[in-house]
């Protein structure tokens, strides 16, 4: 392999080196896309559904695994639709008041800033870490593909923020921040292409406020690099109660925010491939010894 590049250097106008997909023997990276998760905020819903049908990114899919779920807490959704709609928690029947925040019942940080210890409030964070059963088997399975996802997206609304951890104190960074900061910026930009609606890039603690137990939090806890939550528009009212007309320009802008992610968690993957072809450094397996 270094012999083809070495090739390309030195007859630049008659040769060139093309990459065109992975090896057989890694992985492809995933982008793991969540909606739902408080159940009033039906347009997170509507845009994860639009990346289901979509097919402009179909050509991504070759080099990236986008997964996708659309509906992150079912129960509590169908408490909006039918009894409250501005139903936030799941649905969790307690004799006292129902429900807990599942976006502040993910095992970190758990409890501490932003949350509320008593059932009744909007910020419940539930008796203990993964109480719900909705965030208990969505960790599992992001637990399952961890050294794959390379990027994770909590869609919510409203407010036309990208936030980027941490988001459960104020004033604390991840060690990688001006990577976050990078890829958020260039995720803004991409959505301000579409209509020029402009989403602030901020830091979810310092933007918004301390919430401790989130899943975005949670998810680069467990080394998921690019990890964002994206509040969707509008930045004021109607809010929540977003009108029907304004979903698919809400979806078109948000699309083109999520692919100009994927896309580049795409590219900076060929690069790691890349070098570890450089270097000769085994990609992502184990030597295999042979019998005989």
């Amino acid at each position: 392999m270094a012999m083809l590049f070495q090739l390309s250097q030195r007859f630049p106008q008659t040769a060139d080196v093309w990459h065109i997909g992975y090896p057989s023997t890694v992985k492809k990276p995933i982008l793991w896309i969540e909606a739902g998760i408080h159940a009033r905020e039906w347009i997170s819903h509507s845009v994860a559904l639009y990346l289901l049908h979509d097919s402009s990114y179909k050509r991504l899919l070759r080099e990236i695994d986008v997964i996708v779920v659309p509906n992150t807490n079912p129960d509590g959704y169908e408490f909006s639709r039918e009894r409250n709609r501005m139903w936030r928690k799941t649905s969790r029947f307690s004799q006292l008041c129902s429900g807990v925040d599942a976006n502040r019942n993910y095992p970190f940080h758990f409890g501490e800033e932003g949350v509320s210890h008593w059932p009744c409030q909007e910020t419940y964070c539930g008796r203990v870490a993964l109480s719900e059963p909705e965030v208990m088997g969505l960790a599992a399975a992001i637990l399952e593909r961890k050294h794959q996802i390379r990027g994770y997206i909590a869609l919510h609304s409203f407010g036309q923020d990208i936030l980027y951890p941490w988001g459960h104190k104020i004033n604390e960074y991840p060690p990688d921040v001006e990577d976050l900061k990078s890829m958020a910026n260039g995720i803004a930009s991409a959505i301000y292409s579409v209509y020029g609606t402009p989403y602030r890039v901020s830091n979810s603690a310092d933007g918004l406020y301390p919430a401790s137990g989130a899943a975005d939090d949670w998810a680069k806890s467990i080394g998921i690099k690019y990890s964002f939550t994206f509040e969707l528009s509008p930045t004021t009212m109607p809010g929540f109660l977003l009108p029907e007309a304004y979903i698919p320009r809400v979806t078109r802008e948000a699309m083109e925010g999520i692919v100009y992610m994927a896309r580049r968690i795409r590219a900076e993957e060929a690069g790691r491939l890349l070098n570890d072809i450089l270097t000769s450094r085994p990609i992502r397996r184990r030597a295999q010894r042979r019998s005989g």
